[in-house]
């Protein structure tokens, strides 16, 4: 099925400065690098049934195109 897509929304989250740690070489560690830990639900998503029903659909059992919507 093909879908003519008229717009795309940008449903980002940003994410700030605030939200990263950032190492540096030292004592305790080896490289030079950033982490960033967020909680499961961080930003928009879809939850599918496996996320509350053990033996629930996840995603890659729904086609993509049920996620597009009309403009």
């Amino acid at each position: 099925m093909r879908v003519k897509v008229k717009a795309v929304h940008d449903l980002s989250v940003t994410v700030g400065d605030g939200d990263v740690t950032r190492r540096i070489i030292g004592q305790d560690d080896n490289v030079n690098a950033e982490d960033m830990t967020v909680p499961v639900h961080f930003g928009t998503h879809i939850d599918f049934p496996f996320h509350n029903i053990p033996d629930g659909a996840t995603a890659e059992q729904y086609p993509a195109s049920l996620f597009i919507g009309r403009d």
